[in-house]
């Protein structure tokens, strides 16, 4: 298996699984169990999306998932600070910041990779 802990993709997903681990345990039992959950499942698809396309030959179609997989994340995220489970606006900002730079960071890296961009 390649090693991934040196990507700046993989710090920055690390960092916001943190992030959203340290915020949904100040959820309300009713938020966290239902989409503190998701919000934590969604963080950690995307770390092994990084290290499974890091892995890969033709990372093409796992980039597509991955670029998927966090805007649906900045979903439940925009979904949790409507429903005021965040304690603040900040913390949802860190998180959608956070999100945004890996979905940047997704997208170039697919752009690197060769040939046409797969439909997911």
């Amino acid at each position: 298996m390649a090693r991934y802990q040196h990507l700046p993709i993989y710090a920055e997903a690390y960092r916001l699984a943190l992030h959203v681990e340290q915020q949904v345990q100040g959820f309300s039992n009713k938020h966290r169990a239902a989409i503190g959950a998701d919000l934590r499942h969604a963080t950690q698809a995307i770390l092994r999306l990084i290290v499974r396309a890091n892995s890969e030959a033709d990372r093409r179609l796992t980039l597509s998932t991955l670029s998927a997989q966090v805007e649906e994340f900045l979903i439940l995220a925009r979904l949790s600070k409507d429903l005021k489970a965040f304690s603040g606006l900040s913390a949802y900002e860190q998180c959608a910041n956070l999100a945004c730079s890996l979905g940047r960071q997704t997208e170039g890296w697919l752009r690197s990779v060769k040939g046409p961009r797969p439909d997911v």
